[in-house]
């Protein structure tokens, strides 16, 4: 389960992280106003996240002390997002608040799993 939850977190960061990369002023007219270049660079560090899930998805057996990394990560995104939420910054319009907030869903429960199949189980 452990690995299938780094597989799934590992294709959500290779997505937005191309996406953010590739077609950085869509990415800004769905998420609302951030600068393009901080999407870029967002997206290229989404990518290398991508790689490094994918690295511990193929390594992962039990328990890796790379899991704790992820969560963290996981839950920075998701404070970083509850305050540009919560400050008005860049995320204007329904459709900006509603994609951060599935994203920041997505995330906690990625996280979480981590944590029940990887962090726990030490």
């Amino acid at each position: 389960m452990l690995q299938l939850l780094l597989l799934a977190n590992c294709t959500s960061c290779a997505i937005f992280g191309a996406f953010f990369v590739l077609f950085p002023a869509v990415a800004v007219s769905i998420i609302g106003d951030p600068p393009h270049i901080l999407v870029m660079l967002t997206g290229a560090g989404l990518l290398l996240n991508a790689v490094l899930l994918g690295i511990a998805a193929a390594s992962v057996t039990d328990y890796t002390p790379s899991i704790g990394y992820f969560i963290v990560c996981d839950a920075i995104w998701i404070l970083i997002t509850l305050e540009l939420l919560s400050t008005g910054l860049w995320s204007i319009g329904t459709a900006a608040i509603t994609v951060s907030i599935m994203v920041a869903v997505l995330l906690s429960l990625l996280g979480f799993g981590k944590w029940l199949y990887g962090m726990r189980r030490t």
